[in-house]
């Protein structure tokens, strides 16, 4: 094992041993909402040659947002009341 190497792996271990805070659930909540709202953004970009008219694969998209949007807003709470 290099010096490099080890020196990487003490400075990494704690960040890996991370305590899940509520600031950290709400962190991970976030990420989990970002990746499907990025999906049907980019769905819905693609149909702009008709604004009238909303693709079927955009509105299969969306189905999960609502509720990993609530996810969000629960971790936030918890989060700024420190229940």
């Amino acid at each position: 094992m290099t010096r490099r190497i080890f020196l990487a792996a003490i400075t990494a271990a704690p960040l890996l041993e991370a305590e899940a805070s509520p600031r950290n659930q709400l962190c991970e909540s976030a990420n989990e909402f970002h990746q499907p709202y990025s999906l049907w953004a980019d769905k819905m970009n693609a149909a702009q040659s008709n604004p009238y008219t909303v693709p079927a694969d955009a509105i299969e998209a969306f189905q999960p947002l609502p509720q990993l949007w609530r996810k969000v807003e629960r971790k936030f709470r918890t989060w700024v009341t420190g229940r």
